[in-house]
């Protein structure tokens, strides 16, 4: 049960490798695209502002999502423990 508790836990590495990653590398180039100096950007199109929306709330949702790896797995290992 500890090893199933182990491998929930250190799951959020591959789902973050497959799913947090390749919207951090998008937001980056837009960024960089923009010229972004702290909180100011210029030289985006709406389209992109647009697509910087709807990435961060991917990326949100998928974060949710990512924090539910560890509290699962402490969960199962708690679990574990005490039966």
């Amino acid at each position: 049960m500890l090893a199933l508790a182990t491998v929930v836990h250190f799951s959020i590495t591959p789902f973050t490798a497959m799913n947090i990653l390749p919207i951090n590398r998008r937001m980056k180039e837009l960024a960089e695209k923009a010229g972004v100096k702290g909180a100011k950007s210029e030289g985006l199109l709406k389209s992109e502002e647009q697509e910087i929306r709807r990435l961060v709330e991917k990326w949100r949702k998928y974060n949710y999502i990512r924090c539910c790896f560890p509290l699962f797995g402490s969960m199962i290992a708690l679990w574990a423990s005490v039966r």
